[in-house]
């Protein structure tokens, strides 16, 4: 045995390990603290993150103990669910609602189905082409080992992950820059981006170590090397495999201090029984008790909470929300036409444009509201239908026949 083959050995077995073992413990630990706070749960950016951190618990188990934490299927699924997460951090932070929009949790769950597709159904030649020996795994058929060594290497692994990292990156501090300065962006939502942010710098650091360990090996092809040069070359591939398993330890620290200093501050307004103003925040509630100018001040119901809240803000937004859910339930229009025309109407600022909540997000509260004014199903053949639903929605009555 060759002194750098010693030397693979006993960093892979004191280096390679101690990172796997942690490494799992913290995707772990992010999967759980993604899916405890129930702020989180309800974001599709931490829904892409919840996945990617599956996928690296996948990674590690079936590729990482089996070669140590080696770079088994060329294709990393976490850096596509962490560049969707950029994508979102974008749309998150966007000024215009239609690309708001798309920062939706059930369109998430419906990129997430077609990532996972894709890339199974991309990986299906590796089965076809790939011949197992025993001391090497190599490719029947040239076109294939063209396509995996410069399109999946350079184009899918690294053209493509850092193109969409830098891009959307760079739109969302500038995003970021404009609401911080008329604080419009919560400190919640500020902190998930700065986490996204900080899992670029993570995910870019051993991309670009393991494409120069990847141009030094494809010029070095044609070359006839000697043993000790290939051992050297071996162990390279090694520690470079072994970074790449770090940012798994890494985001251990980074998402833990940064899940710990963000509070759930979330705010939201609800009616009593009575039809009262009340205020939600971290699963108080607040009655309102008297306005004062434009600040309007809260009191906390609960017996053993002293705590008090005020307002300052105008009621657009919550005037725009009972515009909508009156409209929603005298109307049959559309949802989205009654969103869209209410927006237009209320001639609403950019800033205020920004904190608006999605049509999406509204559709489920105004949907129920309208179903709540539908009339029940009766239980017998002989009803009459209200006049109201006599009439299409272009105000023309309906055919009726007795066959």
């Amino acid at each position: 045995m060759s002194l750098w083959s010693h030397r693979t050995q006993i960093f892979v077995l004191y280096g390679g390990f101690p990172l796997a073992a942690i490494s799992l413990i913290g995707c772990i630990m992010n999967i759980i603290t993604f899916s405890s706070v129930r702020m989180y749960r309800s974001r599709s950016c931490t829904f892409y993150l919840s996945i990617a951190a599956v996928a690296r618990c996948l990674h590690i188990l079936v590729a990482g103990l089996s070669r140590v934490l080696a770079i088994g299927f060329n294709i990393d699924p976490t850096v596509t669910c962490e560049c969707l997460a950029t994508v979102d951090s974008f749309s998150m932070t966007s000024l215009l609602v239609n690309i708001r929009r798309w920062s939706n949790i059930k369109r998430a769950h419906q990129i997430v189905v077609c990532v996972i597709l894709f890339w199974a159904l991309h990986n299906l030649p590796n089965i076809i082409f790939f011949n197992l020996n025993a001391n090497s795994c190599v490719s029947s058929s040239s076109i294939w080992s063209f396509y995996v060594n410069y399109i999946i290497n350079w184009a899918l692994n690294l053209i493509i992950p850092l193109t969409i990292c830098t891009v959307f990156g760079i739109l969302t501090y500038r995003n970021i820059r404009t609401l911080k300065a008329t604080n419009q962006l919560q400190r919640a939502e500020r902190q998930l981006t700065h986490m996204i942010f900080g899992q670029l710098i993570v995910i870019i650091s051993p991309i670009m170590i393991y494409v120069a360990y990847f141009i030094y090996a494809s010029s070095m092809t044609t070359l006839n090397k000697t043993t000790e040069q290939n051992a050297f070359e071996y162990f390279i591939y090694n520690v470079v495999n072994i970074i790449f398993a770090f940012i798994y330890g890494v985001c251990i620290i980074f998402y833990r201090h940064n899940m710990l200093s963000i509070p759930s501050n979330a705010v939201s307004f609800i009616k009593s029984q009575k039809g009262n103003k009340m205020l939600v925040m971290n699963d108080y509630i607040f009655k309102f008790n008297k306005t004062v100018g434009p600040t309007k001040y809260y009191r906390c119901k609960h017996s053993r909470c002293i705590v008090t809240l005020h307002t300052d803000l105008n009621d657009v937004i919550s005037k725009f929300n009972e515009a909508a859910k009156n409209r929603a339930k005298l109307e049959t229009t559309l949802i989205p036409q009654i969103y869209d025309e209410e927006a237009i109407r209320f001639d609403m600022s950019k800033l205020t444009i920004a904190a608006l909540p999605s049509e999406r997000e509204m559709s489920s509260t105004l949907n129920k509201a309208r179903r709540l004014q539908t009339p029940a199903i009766p239980g017998t053949q002989i009803f009459e239908i209200p006049e109201f639903y006599t009439k299409t929605l272009k105000n023309l009555p309906f055919y009726v026949s007795t066959n």
